[in-house]
């Protein structure tokens, strides 16, 4: 577990109500949540980012993101490769059907890679959120170790009165979990420290 020592904590002019670890020391609160909660709630939200920090969640998304974007940019470079070698192909025929045949394998080609980076991308993007909704576990857990759990509890029950469980397909889409059910783990942690 990484330490949470020297930490910077920026503030952002927006009206969302969010607040959220980037990098190693890195944590962003937004306007809207320093305007609806109170300094408690606000003190549990920062406990469940730095939970974030000190397990390396967010240095583990940075690292995924920039390899997605390598495999892209590999994706088109093979894509570009492909074109360039259809073309050729069609033109050292000096026939027409040489040309449609260039053409046909090239589009073929491009498809087969745009379908396996597309393939790769959204299973990969799917075993991210999973991941990230066991991480938001572990910082609400973090939270409630050093003693901010109830805060967090309020912060996350007050932005509307109203938890509806999410359905399957929007759950495999988010990187966080149901509110009602990290309220209940929240709330199993507390009285299993009373």
């Amino acid at each position: 577990m990484l330490g949470i020592d020297k930490i910077k904590l920026y503030y952002k002019p927006s009206e969302e109500i969010n607040a959220y670890a980037l990098g190693h020391r890195t944590v962003i609160v937004t306007h809207g949540l320093i305007n609806s909660m109170d300094a408690d709630m606000i003190k549990g939200v920062l406990a469940h980012e730095f939970g974030h920090i000190a397990s390396g969640d967010s240095d583990l998304k940075l690292g995924i993101s920039v390899s997605n974007s390598i495999l892209m940019i590999f994706a088109l470079i093979i894509n570009f490769i492909i074109t360039f070698f259809s073309i050729v192909i069609g033109l050292a025929t000096k026939k027409v059907s040489g040309l449609v045949f260039g053409k046909i394998l090239g589009s073929i080609g491009v498809f087969l890679v745009t379908l396996v980076y597309g393939i790769w991308t959204k299973i990969g993007m799917l075993l991210v959120n999973a991941t990230s909704r066991k991480d938001e576990y572990a910082a609400d857990a973090f939270a409630v170790d050093c003693g901010y759990g109830a805060n967090l509890y309020t912060a996350l029950d007050a932005p509307d009165g109203v938890k509806a469980k999410s359905n399957f397909f929007s759950l495999l889409a988010s990187t966080h979990p149901d509110t009602v059910d990290r309220l209940a783990a929240i709330r199993t942690r507390l009285e299993g420290k009373a």
